[in-house]
């Protein structure tokens, strides 16, 4: 599995029926390759950075597969039926 990056990040309008006065609003996709995150952001375009940053490295070390608990070691997984035994 590829790292999550940061895949696009843009000024957008306001969302509809959120009022604020902290900023501009961003929308932003993140992505490893195979998974998508799309979201908005509002704040200034430095904070909403600092945020996709902190966000894609928590990411990446949650679903970091070296460093994974040993729940999720593919060795671990043992089907739930095999091929020899028939099916009722």
């Amino acid at each position: 599995m590829q790292a999550y990056r940061l895949i696009t990040l843009q000024k957008t309008y306001d969302v509809p029926n959120i009022v604020t006065r902290q900023g501009k609003w961003y929308r932003y996709i993140i992505s490893n390759g195979i998974s998508e995150i799309t979201g908005y952001r509002c704040g200034k375009m430095g904070e909403v950075k600092s945020y996709l940053d902190s966000t894609i490295r928590r990411l990446n070390q949650k679903y970091d597969l070296k460093q994974a608990s040993p729940a999720f070691n593919k060795s671990f997984v043992k089907p739930c039926y095999s091929s020899e035994t028939p099916l009722s």
